[in-house]
């Protein structure tokens, strides 16, 4: 079975371009953002960079399933932490 996701043209010209390796953050099947995780030692943090603007309630949305996600890559981590950056 294939997935398929959309993202919006001017959206995708705010894609990270930094080098590093970022995933897609899907808002009601749209990407709506990029996501990477930083490790250094024992702490790890998830930094998302909307590529839109975010409703409040998509925000919380999107750190608490960040959350999650964090607790399933990083589960040794002493120190963890989500960061919501401004759209870019």
């Amino acid at each position: 079975m294939a997935a398929r996701y959309l993202i919006d043209t001017s959206a995708a010209a705010r894609w990270p371009t930094d080098d590093l390796h970022w995933s897609p953050v899907l808002v009601d099947g749209f990407v709506n953002g990029a996501w990477r995780l930083a490790r250094d030692g024992k702490a790890a943090t998830l930094t998302v960079r909307p590529l839109v603007r975010l409703s409040g309630q998509d925000e919380t949305a999107v750190a608490e399933e960040g959350q999650r996600l964090l607790g399933f890559l990083a589960a040794d981590a002493e120190a963890a932490e989500v960061r919501v950056a401004a759209p870019t």
